[in-house]
């Protein structure tokens, strides 16, 4: 039992100690990311990542739970890149996972740029990214309807 207690002790440690890679990655930017594509002609309508991750996560959750408000906006956050496949086309869908501190996540989906290097060719499963565009709606099947087109990462 006390093995137990001290694995699970131990895994949430390295859960914290990765999402704490979050905040560190978005607090630690220099100001590149602003003169990405998706920035050039508007400003940043909402930087999530100024937010600390509880907060992220819960405006992140907000803007996912009520996007009507949000739509055409631009949004900048941080979180950890994954990807699926969608089960009916076999198109890989690209997701950003903002996690709350302590064991929940907001899955923003996210499409790139038209021309840009698909991620899988650069970003492993886990990775940590600085993720900027446009909130809208998606079409097909998708874990959330909403979230980011012609998107950047850094």
């Amino acid at each position: 039992m006390k093995k137990t207690i001290t694995r699970m002790m131990l895994a949430l440690l390295a859960v914290n100690l990765t999402f704490a890679q979050v905040a560190w990655a978005a607090d630690s930017r220099d100001g590149e990311a602003e003169s990405q594509a998706v920035t050039e002609t508007r400003e940043i309508d909402m930087d999530l990542t100024s937010l600390s991750i509880t907060m992220m996560f819960a405006e992140t959750t907000n803007i996912l739970s009520h996007p009507e408000p949000n739509l055409g906006k631009i949004i900048r956050l941080a979180g950890m890149y994954y990807s699926i496949e969608d089960p009916d086309t076999g198109e890989l869908q690209y997701y950003c996972s903002v996690y709350d501190g302590c064991c929940s996540t907001a899955d923003v989906r996210f499409s790139l740029e038209e021309g840009a290097e698909a991620p899988e060719t650069y970003l492993k499963k886990g990775d940590v990214i600085l993720l900027t565009g446009e909130f809208a709606p998606f079409e097909g099947n998708s874990l959330n309807p909403h979230g980011l087109i012609h998107a950047t990462l850094s």
